[in-house]
């Protein structure tokens, strides 16, 4: 089990993957939001987990603003790019969301609408460390997958993150596509674990959190031995799950809320779209117990 850490512990260290700078005043610390908070009630929504849920779950749409980083490193990212984002416009379908895609040849601006999220697919673990720190002026640990600039409603993607990248030409690289693993081919299995991780850094600007944050956990880990798509353990794209990841029910309405721009859009906002302060503030209202971020 992860060691719990107490509130102010937790708020002065960073959440890895979805650490943000508040659009706050720079010299107000997040201390001082969250206490702001706690002495004027009257100005602060609901953060309980059952008043973010107020929202049917009914037919509904997202637009994915994307921009693929040109480089020779990740052209299957551009040249499978419907494939790839196929398999994210089917999970979200599972969950009464339409997914549409719009390409872009530009880096993204800020995304403030909560239907509409952005996604940078960077070449390498350089490229989205120098593009994050553009986004949020603050650095970022090496060797990171995806991170999702909540605050400007961008997710970064790492496509650069297998070790074949940079090392096999292309059609070295299109031969391993064509193996198979149990009949699946090693390019949809590629193609799938990129979805995934596109799909977690998007989940995260729709305000959702790691599935262990917080004690007691109000999001299952495992749902019949496959993980929740909002951790880091090993997928199964064996089982029926198309992204081989579960959601839970309590997720699916809390992005539907946020999609439709109802309470857990707001209170997300009101936490300056910082993923910190908004946990903060759940646990707060739910008398649960945040823990070390996986």
């Amino acid at each position: 089990m992860r060691k719990a850490l107490t509130l102010c512990a937790l708020l002065l260290s960073p959440l890895a993957s979805c650490t943000t700078l508040p659009e706050a005043p720079p010299k107000i610390t997040t201390e001082e939001v969250i206490k702001a908070y706690q002495q004027n009630p009257e100005n602060r929504p609901s953060y309980k987990l059952e008043d973010l849920c107020d929202t049917p779950v009914e037919e509904r749409e997202l637009t994915l603003d994307v921009h693929i980083e040109p480089s020779e490193d990740i052209w299957d990212y551009r040249e499978h790019k419907e494939e790839l984002f196929g398999y994210i416009q089917e999970f979200f379908a599972e969950h009464k969301i339409k997914c549409k895609i719009r390409y872009h040849s530009s880096p993204l601006e800020e995304h403030t609408k909560p239907n509409e999220i952005g996604v940078e697919i960077r070449a390498s673990d350089f490229s989205i460390a120098r593009r994050a720190y553009q986004l949020k002026k603050e650095m970022t640990a090496p060797n990171i997958r995806g991170q999702a600039i909540t605050n400007k409603g961008i997710a970064l993607v790492n496509g650069g993150w297998e070790e074949f990248r940079g090392k096999k030409t292309e059609k070295e690289i299109e031969e391993l596509f064509s193996l198979t693993i149990e009949e699946m081919t090693m390019k949809e299995y590629i193609l799938r674990n990129n979805a995934n991780l596109i799909t977690h850094e998007v989940l995260h600007c729709l305000g959702l959190f790691h599935a262990n944050s917080f004690y007691p956990n109000p999001v299952p880990i495992y749902q019949n031995n496959i993980p929740n798509i909002m951790t880091y353990y090993p997928t199964d794209f064996f089982s029926s799950q198309i992204l081989g990841a579960n959601i839970s029910d309590l997720q699916v309405k809390l992005i539907h809320s946020y999609i439709a721009g109802n309470a857990s859009f707001k209170a997300f906002s009101t936490s300056y779209r910082d993923l910190n302060i908004y946990l903060a503030n759940i646990a707060i209202d739910n008398n649960l117990e945040l823990h070390e971020a996986p």
